[in-house]
């Protein structure tokens, strides 16, 4: 069985930028997110060794949720200048030495990674996401999704059964626990007064939030005044947590090859910027990739 794994490349930039203090080159560049992101992505790649892979990426552009709701992600501060100035050498990297860079005007990489990962759901294909992000939960099926770990914890692999134990329902009911609950990470408010518990024990005791309204005059009291008051909001948040799968990229697997990447132009880059302790993981990732790919022709031999 092959593997293809798809990393939030977004969320890692933010997470490599913050993993390491302020990093300059002898010539003054900043390069603690750069030297961060590639730390994690050549580490997550040996501990992975995938097949395919993919690095997606949100951009600037207006997206269709902010179109719809013009508070979608309106608390969010915006990151120092020092991360945005170093977004651009990252996807250079990316680019010129072959880690597979995904990226669409006006599209989040959430709906890039889930419309690649539908495309490849397959018995013979196992598709890993490496993401921190609730919404990505809800892909879950023979798809799983890696959250990364934090201090000695490692990462975690969640699955239907690991989406179950924490949150109390299966994965395809994420987007209306967020049309419930709402999401301040992404300024979704969800239906006031509704928290975590409430919104988990009306899905598991109904179902989706159409089965929930058919059943109202089942439900008593103060909740029931608030789920009528909030049914607009309801929606309106499940259709915003609710993620793209057939946004219009290319979605071969063939075109995801960890094959594809150049290790001599990745070793020139990190050399050029002054990142040395890079260039031995780059030769272990070089190598366990080689040795997959070995194994994988022997077994197509049998």
């Amino acid at each position: 069985m092959s593997k293809l794994l798809l990393i939030d490349g977004t969320a890692l930039v933010f997470r490599g930028f913050y993993a390491i203090p302020p990093l300059k080159t002898s010539k003054g560049q900043q390069i603690n997110a750069v030297f961060g992101f590639y730390t994690i992505l050549l580490n997550l790649l040996i501990a992975e060794k995938p097949d395919y892979m993919a690095v997606c990426f949100d951009r600037q552009e207006v997206t269709r949720r902010k179109e719809e709701y013009e508070d979608y992600k309106a608390n969010r501060e915006k990151a120092p200048d020092e991360l945005y100035s170093q977004i651009g050498p990252i996807k250079q990297i990316l680019t010129e030495a072959g880690f597979n860079l995904v990226e669409k005007p006006g599209v989040e990489a959430d709906d890039l990674i889930a419309t690649i990962a539908r495309e490849n759901e397959t018995p013979n294909t196992e598709v890993i996401v490496y993401s921190n992000d609730f919404d990505l939960l809800q892909l879950v099926n023979d798809i799983k999704v890696l959250k990364p770990g934090h201090g000695r914890n490692p990462n975690k692999l969640m699955g239907i059964d690991e989406v179950v134990e924490k949150y109390g329902f299966t994965p395809e009911f994420i987007p209306d626990y967020k049309g419930l609950h709402g999401d301040s990470s992404d300024n979704l408010p969800g239906i006031r007064g509704i928290g975590e518990k409430t919104a988990s024990k009306l899905i598991q005791e109904y179902g989706h939030l159409e089965d929930i309204y058919e059943n109202i005059e089942n439900i008593k009291g103060a909740l029931k005044t608030k789920l009528i008051e909030g049914k607009e909001m309801a929606f309106l948040c499940r259709r915003l947590a609710t993620l793209e799968d057939d946004i219009e990229i290319e979605t071969k697997i063939e075109s995801f090859k960890t094959q594809n990447i150049s290790f001599k132009t990745a070793r020139e880059f990190f050399t050029q910027l002054e990142m040395k302790s890079l260039i031995n993981k780059l030769e272990n990732l070089e190598s366990k990739l080689e040795t997959v790919k070995h194994l994988n022709q022997q077994q197509a031999l049998f």
